[in-house]
């Protein structure tokens, strides 16, 4: 039985050969510390599979591409969402929402989820690990559909 097999056959209340594994590691420290060099982050997927192989897991986040976020002080950036994150060891922590009132909704822009640039780091997962290991795919889109139409047409 496969990593795929043993969280399909998990999900389908089934007993597989063993517990699935799974681990969403996402600090760059500990990335690179499985691969032993820097610059492994989630959106280098050759890396960011082998990261998982090494660890012998059974279940990988695919994660869209992450895109470049503003410095506005010490620490603290805002993402294309205008989401406000402190950054700290390249490992970025949430401290304020965009939206305040349900007011602010009516003049709030969002960015394109559906670009396709943006699902390329995920797609290269989906073709690293086709039939190997079970994808976790972390989406969205302006529907409900949408962001996993983009993610399940590489399956």
């Amino acid at each position: 039985m496969n990593s795929r097999d043993r969280v399909l056959a998990t999900l389908d209340h089934e007993e597989p050969d063993r517990v699935p594994l799974t681990d969403h590691i996402y600090m760059p420290k500990s990335l690179e510390g499985v691969l032993g060099k820097p610059g492994v982050r989630v959106d280098t997927p050759r890396e960011y599979v082998k990261a998982h192989r090494i660890l012998g897991l059974d279940l990988i986040a695919a994660f869209p591409a992450s895109y470049p976020m503003t410095r506005v002080e010490k620490e603290i950036y805002v993402d294309e969402w205008g989401i406000k994150w402190k950054v700290v060891d390249d490992m970025s922590w949430y401290l304020d929402g965009t939206l305040k009132a349900p007011e602010d909704l009516e003049s709030f822009v969002t960015p394109n989820p559906e670009e396709a640039e943006r699902y390329k780091p995920a797609e290269e997962i989906v073709q690293l690990v086709r039939g190997e290991l079970a994808i976790g795919a972390v989406v969205g889109g302006r529907s409900p559909k949408a962001g996993f139409q983009q993610a399940s047409k590489h399956l």
